[in-house]
């Protein structure tokens, strides 16, 4: 009997490792495959790549039943059952909830592990049944944020030894440091998760206006949100491939959300500190395990544009500062968040589940 564990990763939708690779290769995405879990792989662990469908029917018809189905890929869960590195499987990991529960609806024997990006409380959840049971079918979960889990357990009644608390790591070489620029007076901000409160961002910049600061902002993002034309501009796209030149150029990188406890903005303010680029993010559970308040950045009340503006203004008005605080936060990420140190915590968890 081999001692090898393979491990199948699925990720959900049209997230094509091949096609990935080949943009890493321009420079445009990080990691050679997503979440850079190739490093994942050692002697004793096998990682393979659930491939996407290459007819472009199936892949239409994929997206609009994902759409239709609360976001969950139940074409993609089909198209990976009929591959043979499902045969092989000695695990499957899923790195969200979208593949993650598919999976475990249709599980065999194969266990599953999957990430928890979203799911909070029941009573927040149109598909409670369905949630609740692709939850109780998963042999291990994970999230960045202990919060997150501890609210899994309570609400959704799971056993906490399947819970498990897995850090959010970056490439660091894609997102390298940066000088800090000489006209530092530009924030940053970019997300289209549903927690992101970018009108409070608006009203802290309006704040700065009525101080007489001559603060803008580039904002990316595809959510609904106005500024007016004075405080900068508004790229209602995703910025992927050029994130990092925004941030570079920025003086200050601006995470603004609602409560959550499932850390979001969590990517975004790690390759800002990769960066070396100061924080200001709303504070939520959880997420001063990632920003060290008053030296990688600072966390504010969320919904709160006065506190924003403060924090803002202080690092604004203190290049010096900023450019400590941007430099901490490069060592601070270099030292805990990597995507290979991830990996690792991945690669282990994988390991657990298949030899329990």
């Amino acid at each position: 009997m081999s001692n090898t564990v393979n491990v199948v990763v699925e990720f959900a939708g049209d997230l094509d490792v091949r096609t990935w690779r080949a943009r890493h290769s321009r420079g445009e995405v990080p990691d050679q495959v997503p979440f850079g879990l190739h490093a994942m792989a050692t002697d004793d662990v096998d990682v393979t790549f659930r491939v996407p469908s290459r007819i472009g029917a199936l892949r239409t018809v994929a997206r609009k039943v994902q759409g239709r189905a609360g976001g969950f890929d139940l074409v993609g869960e089909v198209v990976g059952r009929c591959q043979a590195a499902r045969c092989r499987a000695d695990v499957v990991l899923c790195m969200d909830e979208r593949a993650g529960l598919p999976a475990a609806w249709a599980k065999m024997r194969t266990p599953v592990i999957s990430g928890i990006a979203w799911i909070d409380e029941p009573r927040r959840n149109r598909s409670a049944a369905m949630v609740r049971h692709g939850l109780k079918r998963l042999d291990a979960m994970f999230s960045p944020i202990q919060e997150h889990l501890d609210s899994l357990a309570d609400g959704w009644g799971l056993d906490p030894a399947r819970l498990h608390v897995v850090k959010v790591g970056i490439d660091t070489d894609h997102f390298s440091v940066a000088p800090y620029p000489n006209d530092s007076s530009t924030v940053f901000s970019v997300g289209d998760d549903r927690f992101r409160d970018f009108p409070t961002l608006v009203r802290a910049l309006g704040a700065l206006r009525e101080r007489g600061a001559q603060t803008t902002a580039e904002i990316a993002t595809t959510l609904p949100v106005t500024m007016p034309d004075a405080y900068g501009t508004i790229h209602r796209q995703r910025v992927d491939s050029t994130v990092r030149s925004h941030i570079a150029a920025a003086g200050v990188v601006a995470v603004p959300n609602h409560h959550n406890r499932v850390g979001s903005g969590l990517t975004t303010i790690l390759q800002a500190m990769a960066v070396g680029r100061p924080v200001v993010v709303s504070s939520s559970p959880g997420m001063d395990e990632y920003v060290l308040d008053g030296v990688t950045g600072y966390l504010v009340p969320p919904g709160d544009p006065g506190a924003m503006a403060d924090a803002l203004q202080s690092l604004l008005d203190d290049r010096d500062r900023a450019r400590e605080m941007g430099e901490a936060g490069a060592r601070h990420v270099r030292e805990h968040f990597t995507s290979a140190q991830a990996a690792v915590q991945l690669r282990e968890l994988a390991r657990l589940v298949a030899r329990t």
